[in-house]
């Protein structure tokens, strides 16, 4: 009899079901938990970092970088990009924000992030957002049309990208834009253009920015030209005396030129019509081009007798910027006679005498100009005496004392009072005011002492001296390349007039010629410059001048880097000019081809009267043969490779990163007892200065890297570095190397230590960088820099289209001696 067995499977599927249903909903908790654990850690670069407003974390990333990697870690994220040459990774925990570059911690991840990544950032923006009023034309254009381009990110209540560079006239340019975002657009504008560190009027910075961008705008010419001044009547937009005339009216009349035409009725004659032509100029101001009366032309000296009529019938007066005009009028002043004198004395024997204190100043005014002296009296009673002065003739206009007009008899009183002591001091704070007010060059368009040093000196501090009666700025300022101290001594004399005594940088006294560029500089006067440039023209290489060497014509001055250069249009020399007249080739350009690694031979070859196009053609001939026996020895000494510690006169191979010893012997050895031999005794101290001569003549005519340019060690350092000093030690028996770079944004002190191995071999043993020891990655870096001049390492500058130049050199770090030789890992070679 059959059984039938209960059947357990409906029971069985339900507990597997069960199990599936509790795997699911656990694995969907984990997925939750882990997207919620995900997306906590990506808001932390889908935000802005501190300060930096504008853009998120992963915003900056992108915007600088393009690709960028996100890596999720049990404390944060990170985010990594590479350009072609750095490779950033930005470390963010809910703590903060870490930056390496290339592997390792930034010392200031704020100051890393500010300006090569968010700031990179913004500046890629501006170039791809065309600012407004220009929204149709090239983003790019500013870097296309600026050379030598920069950028620097700065934040003051807004967020500015400031673009510098050099225009086609050889001037500063600063280009400041904002940029705003409403969601995922973004408007980019220009706040402010600065030229030679002076800010345009609207005027100006419309007619540069059309120029940039290649805008037309002849559109709006017409309102251009209204807004405009004459030169002459400086802050007066023309359409505030013109357009004051009966039946005026403007119309373009050369768009090519920029030439507006204004028609009207005759202010003398109401039934004559005028006609003038307007052109506008790059300065921003307007010049008359033409002008007809009736159809009849006008002469340069008719328009410009009638401006002066027209300006003057509207209560205008033109602007006195002519030395000769100011100091006429005060000299009539001077020589003119008291009121009320007996004897008879001039007003110049009377501020000297019978006042002290004194300061001059003059205005425009509806009349004409005047004068007002103020000063103190005797008894130290404020005391002020104003002139008018027009048509070449002074009058006595007005006079106070104690602030209250009084009759001009009241000068009967001061002259009897008798004369001051010449020992009579000035107040303290009055001298040092005196300077601060006074102008040094009277035509410069800058207002006076205070406002022109400022343009070039920050952190100022004014003292003074009333024994010597002197005042002393102090303040720090840039010359040639470098950050510098500068100290001018200012004398007041008699009639408080100032000049300057005596002038420094870095403690070393400038000459006339360099004092004067400085002056030029500060007041905004080209003309002051002009001293130095025939400084270096009429310096001596050996025998002849530069002058000679090169020719009269040509010659200009780089007022970025204050260097002298000449051009031709195919050579290009540029000469460093130290405070104390010292001059310096520095840069030799031929063809686009930097030849400076070899300038002193050029220069040396041209004076002895050889061809240019000889000289290059031959020193290519014997760098192509260079180059062929380093290849030759490279692959030669490639079969023997020994892995070494120190950087030295050897070719290094970027594939295997390893390095062979070459020596001028060709031994095989690699420190063997004989060869350790031949090193000489490191406690020596006795060694005889023709000793010391060949060690230093044999590290300076090596060559750590044959495949360079350089004809030698002495060439490429002493090219790198400023003021070289090269020393023997006789007690470690090395040589060493002292001089400034700049390096990392700043000026450093280097100091090079190298070491003798064999009497053939030389070897670059140590290098220290503001007294700190650098690494083997630094060393060949710095070295890289030295001998290939060519390859620039920046993180900043720009190529004319846009794109960030590639500043790897294919040669690699030296691999650490215990690395095997096939890891691709750079090693950190001992030096």
């Amino acid at each position: 009899m059959r059984r039938r067995i209960q059947s357990n499977t409906g029971s069985g599927k339900k507990k597997l079901g069960a199990l599936i249903t509790l795997f699911v909903v656990i694995g969907i908790v984990i997925i939750l938990v882990g997207l919620l654990l995900v997306n906590s850690k990506k808001q932390l670069i889908e935000r802005p970092y501190g300060i930096f407003k504008t853009l998120t974390i992963r915003e900056a990333f992108e915007n600088a970088f393009g690709t960028v990697t996100v890596q999720y870690t049990a404390d944060g994220v990170k985010i990594s990009a590479s350009d072609q040459a750095n490779r950033y990774v930005a470390q963010i925990t809910s703590s903060g924000m870490k930056v390496f570059l290339n592997g390792q911690p930034y010392e200031n991840s704020d100051e890393m992030y500010r300006l090569n990544i968010y700031g990179r950032a913004l500046y890629n923006l501006v170039l791809l957002n065309a600012p407004t009023g220009y929204e149709s034309f090239e983003p790019k254009s500013p870097i296309n049309y600026l050379k030598d381009v920069t950028y620097d990110y700065i934040q003051d209540n807004k967020e500015y990208i400031k673009i510098i560079g050099i225009d086609p006239e050889n001037r500063d340019i600063e280009i400041w834009y904002s940029i705003s975002r409403d969601n995922e657009k973004f408007t980019v504008t220009v706040e402010k253009v600065i030229i030679d560190k002076k800010e345009l009027s609207q005027v100006e910075e419309k007619l540069f920015l059309a120029r940039v961008y290649k805008k037309n705008v002849e559109t709006d010419l017409i309102e251009v030209v209204q807004n405009s001044s004459l030169e002459k009547y400086d802050n007066i937009p023309l359409k505030d005396v013109f357009s004051k005339l009966a039946n005026v009216k403007w119309t373009i009349k050369d768009e090519q030129e920029k030439i507006v035409e204004l028609n009207a009725s005759d202010f003398q004659d109401i039934n004559k019509t005028i006609t003038l032509g307007f052109k506008i100029g790059d300065d921003g101001f307007s010049r008359i081009e033409y002008m007809y009366s009736d159809g009849k032309p006008v002469d340069n000296e008719g328009i410009t007798a009638y401006v002066d009529v027209l300006y003057k019938e509207f209560g205008f007066t033109p602007i006195l910027t002519l030395e000769s005009e100011v100091s006429e009028y005060k000299e009539k002043i001077l020589n003119s006679t008291v009121p009320y004198s007996s004897p008879q004395i001039t007003f110049s024997e009377f501020f000297s005498q019978y006042l002290k204190e004194l300061s001059w100043e003059y205005e425009r005014v509806s009349e004409g100009l005047k004068y007002t002296v103020s000063a103190l009296t005797k008894d130290s009673q404020p005391f002020e005496i104003s002139f008018l002065c027009k048509d070449g003739k002074v009058y006595l206009s007005e006079i106070k004392l104690n602030a209250s007009v009084t009759d001009f008899s009241k000068l009967k009183d001061i002259l009897a009072g008798g004369s001051i002591s010449d020992t009579t001091l000035t107040s303290t704070t009055r001298l040092i005011d005196i300077v601060k007010k006074s102008k040094l060059v009277t035509t410069s368009p800058v207002i006076n002492n205070e406002k022109a040093f400022s343009t070039i000196l920050t952190d100022m501090n004014w003292t003074e001296d009333q024994a010597e009666k002197t005042v002393i700025l102090k303040g720090s300022g840039k010359y040639g390349t470098q950050k510098s101290n500068f100290r001018f001594i200012f004398y007041v004399g008699d009639l408080n007039k100032v000049f300057i005594r005596e002038s420094y940088i870095n403690n070393m006294q400038m000459i006339d010629e360099v004092q004067n560029y400085i002056i030029s500089k500060a007041f905004n006067i080209p003309s002051l410059s002009n001293d130095i440039i025939e400084l270096v023209k009429n310096s001596i290489l050996n025998e002849k001048t530069y002058m000679q060497i090169l020719g009269k014509n040509g010659w200009s001055i780089d007022k970025t880097f204050d260097r002298v250069f000449f051009d031709n249009g195919k050579l290009k020399v540029f000469f460093s000019v130290e405070p104390n007249g010292d001059v310096k080739p520095v840069q030799l350009i031929y063809n686009n081809d930097n030849l400076s690694n070899r300038i002193l031979d050029i220069l040396q070859e041209l004076e002895m009267g050889r061809n240019i196009v000889d000289i290059v053609n031959a020193y290519q001939k014997q760098t192509d043969l260079a180059q062929k026996k380093t290849t030759e020895s490279t692959s030669s000494a490639n079969q023997q490779t020994q892995p070494i510690q120190n950087v030295q006169n050897t070719q290094v191979t970027s594939r295997t990163l390893q390095s062979a010893e070459t020596k001028i012997d060709n031994s095989k050895t690699n420190g063997t007892e004989s060869e350790k031999a031949q090193i000489p005794n490191n406690k020596t101290t006795n060694f005889t200065e023709q000793k010391t001569a060949n060690k230093l003549d044999l590290v300076k005519k090596s060559k750590l890297k044959h495949e360079s340019k350089f004809l030698n060690n002495e060439r490429a350092f002493n090219t790198y570095l400023y003021d070289p000093n090269w020393t023997y030690d006789t007690i470690t028996d090395e040589v060493i190397l002292t001089g400034k770079s700049h390096y990392n944004n700043k000026f450093v002190e280097m100091k090079f230590v190298f070491e003798i191995k064999t009497p053939s071999t030389v070897i670059l043993k140590e290098l220290f960088i503001d007294g700190a020891k650098a690494d083997a990655t630094t060393t060949e870096k710095v070295l890289l820099r030295i001998f290939f001049p060519d390859k620039k390492e920046t993180l900043e500058t720009t190529t004319n289209n846009g794109t960030l130049k590639d500043t790897r050199d294919e040669t690699e770090i030296l691999q650490d001696t215990n690395q095997d030789t096939d890891s691709n890992e750079p090693g950190g070679g001992t030096l």
